[in-house]
């Protein structure tokens, strides 16, 4: 492992200022490369960013399309929506015409008005349901009619938790006939009271309530028209009178107050689900977003400074150089000499000489100031001393005793000739090339 002392950090407020890119491109090169390499280790993240955020966006199609959930959620947590008589039979068309599929209203408080709710006093027409309709037991709720509008209105029985549930009524949305209807019911005639603020109405209501929900449920909620719930159509409810099963017409309206309008615990699981995927997806989205942020902007103006990686394969090309140095130093005092070269062609291939007057070729991959991203290790430079090099052809060089050809690292054009310059060059500047 490398030792404290011989790393290199190229954008410490020091190292910057001595070291600008200008002069030293090759050293920014490499740098840009080790913060590629570092971006290159968190793919993880952005891979498992795109499945959750995949799984997030699947999960929400199939809820809205085939569960409905977006529409049990605005209404679990809005509602329930307050309507008026007047506004609960609009409802009741919007209903039957269909309502918008994105935005609609289902979950409502009512108030339907005093005894609009019939009673039927023979018992013979009474419709019941039950929780076992083949042996019509347990009976679980009762179908009344509305005198105004024409529909059913399916009220629970004293076996369900909602008959003695302690609804959320908002009172102060009622109108004041309404809550004096309430208030009529809760007091004794002895004891009638009225006020003239709508809001002593409703405190009043508000502490009774409070006080036994299943008395206040009894005595008020067919009579004054007050109940909460949802419309439905009920042509498959198995419904019976007491001689025979009684059928539902499919044209036929029931607002259900027996029951939650959707149960807890399923929009509860729906939603956890939601969050944990949203949350996850976010997580890892902010992972890849910090580390990029750290390696791409705090690195580049110093405020996080990460040390130079060097490739092996890019120690061993500057071995070449023959600079009895760290490699950082090598690599600092290759930009030099690649700053000071007067030999070029294309900004891709250079003659450099060494401290000792060792002339070599260093062919780039690509123009020295562009920024090169490479996926591996692989070095960006090749460097090739001249007194190694045999001879020079069109399509690369022949190098080393093994006569090993190294092809152009670059693409060339029909205008760039760098054999026949490289070839010139060698031959003027060079007498071991020219010996070869």
């Amino acid at each position: 492992m490398e030792s404290r002392s011989i790393l290199f950090y190229l954008h410490s407020n020091k190292n910057r200022r001595l070291y600008p890119s200008i002069k030293y491109p090759i050293t920014h090169l490499i740098d840009s490369q080790t913060i590629q390499q570092r971006l290159l280790k968190q793919p993880i993240y952005v891979k498992h960013f795109k499945y959750t955020f995949f799984l997030l966006l699947l999960f929400s199609l199939i809820s809205t399309i085939f569960f409905r959930v977006h529409i049990y959620v605005y209404n679990s947590f809005l509602g329930p929506f307050h309507h008026n008589f007047d506004e609960f039979i609009q409802h009741i068309q919007n209903f039957e015409n269909g309502q918008s599929w994105f935005k609609k209203i289902e979950f409502i408080q009512i108030e339907l008005g005093e005894n609009n709710i019939q009673n039927s006093i023979n018992t013979q027409n009474i419709i019941r349901k039950y929780s076992d309709p083949y042996t019509r037991r347990n009976h679980i709720a009762t179908y009344k009619k509305a005198k105004n509008p024409n529909i059913y209105i399916k009220l629970p029985t004293r076996l369900q938790q909602n008959f003695h549930a302690h609804h959320p009524f908002d009172f102060p949305s009622y109108s004041i006939r309404t809550l004096q209807c309430i208030v009529k019911y809760l007091q004794s005639k002895s004891t009638y009271k009225t006020w003239i603020e709508k809001s002593e109405y409703v405190k009043y209501i508000n502490e009774e309530y409070s006080k036994n929900s299943t008395a206040f449920n009894i005595l008020i909620l067919s009579k004054c028209g007050i109940l909460i719930g949802y419309l439905y159509r009920p042509v498959y409810d198995k419904a019976f009178l007491p001689t025979r099963e009684y059928k539902f017409h499919a044209n036929d309206i029931a607002f259900d107050a027996t029951r939650q309008y959707c149960s807890f615990y399923p929009l509860l699981l729906c939603s956890l689900i939601f969050i944990w995927l949203f949350l996850k997806a976010l997580f890892y989205l902010l992972i890849y977003l910090s580390n990029y942020i750290r390696y791409k902007l705090f690195h580049r103006i110093g405020f996080l400074s990460f040390p130079l990686k060097l490739s092996e394969k890019i120690i061993d090309e500057l071995w070449l150089l023959n600079i009895e140095d760290i490699p950082y130093k090598q690599l600092l005092q290759f930009d030099e000499f690649i700053d000071k070269s007067k030999n070029k062609f294309q900004n891709k291939l250079f003659i450099i000489e060494n401290h000792i007057q060792q002339l070599f070729v260093v062919l780039f991959q690509q123009e020295l100031h562009e920024e090169l991203f490479l996926e591996n290790d692989s070095s960006p430079f090749i460097i090739c001393p001249v007194k190694d090099i045999k001879i020079v052809h069109y399509g690369g060089i022949c190098y080393g005793k093994d006569l090993s050809w190294i092809p152009w690292p670059f693409i060339m054009t029909n205008e760039e000739n760098y054999a026949d310059w490289l070839h010139e060059k060698l031959m003027e500047i060079s007498e071991d090339y020219k010996n070869q």
